[in-house]
Order: structure tokens, then sequence, then C-alpha cells
């Protein structure tokens, strides 16, 4: 399979209304699989850079998201329709997954924080840091 580009000046605004061409390969019976005038390649290409500033500003809002705490009552359901089981989830700090724990142990958690932050203050140079924080 090679790739063919047609006659014309390709990556310039002049003479644009040639008609050049562009093949990329064959198919396994030989059929030429896609060819498309510079126009629609102009225009593919400005949809594909659409679409990607849209993905990216998905990913920005995920990687900037503030922290938001949901409590699973028992008896609902969530987003997926699964049962809820009583905990307690905390949005934001892991990327799009939430940290979810049983109350019992948020308390443990919570009479955890002074070492937490002794361990943190301790190593603060040997530990990595998150630099969107």
């Amino acid at each position: 399979m090679q790739n063919k580009i047609g006659a014309g000046p390709c990556d310039t605004g002049a003479n644009t209304h040639l008609p050049v061409t562009a093949t990329y390969g064959r198919n396994r019976k030989g059929k030429q699989m896609s060819t498309m005038t510079m126009q629609q390649a102009a225009a593919l290409i400005a949809q594909l850079q659409t679409q990607n500033a849209a993905l990216q500003s998905k990913v920005d809002q995920m990687t900037n998201r503030k922290v938001t705490v949901r409590p699973n009552v028992i008896g609902g359901f969530d987003k997926e329709g699964n049962p809820n089981k009583g905990t307690v989830s905390v949005l934001g700090l892991n990327g799009k997954w939430p940290v979810t724990l049983y109350p019992n142990q948020w308390e443990k958690l919570f009479e955890a924080i002074p070492a937490i932050k002794a361990t943190l203050e301790a190593n603060r140079e040997k530990l990595s840091w998150q630099k969107n924080d």
C-alpha cells in the first residue's frame, strides 16, 4: 500500500480551484479506499480540530474539578443503577473516580489526620506534588 498525492500545489493557497485529489491506499481487493479534494481535506481538518478542542476542554474540566461530597443513602441508586450502601463519596480528588468510604472508615481517617499531616510535613521534599493543585 503506497500513499499517492495528486498533481497540483497542496500546501499553498494558490490554484486551489485545481482538481487536486489525495488517495489513501487501497483495500484488500486493490480498490481505491478514499479520494478527496483539497477543499474536502481542509474541511475534514477543520472538523477534526474542532473535535480536538472539544475533547481537550473536557480533559481540562476533569483535571480542574472542585472537590464535592455526595452521601450515598441506603435504599437509593446511583447513576449506573447500582444500589447505594450507605457510604459517602468525595469526588474531584482522584480524576474521574470518587473516593468512597463507609462512615466508620471516614471516622478512622479523621482520627488519623494529625499523623497524616505530620508525615506530609516531615517528608515534604521526598513526596511528589501534583502541579494543578
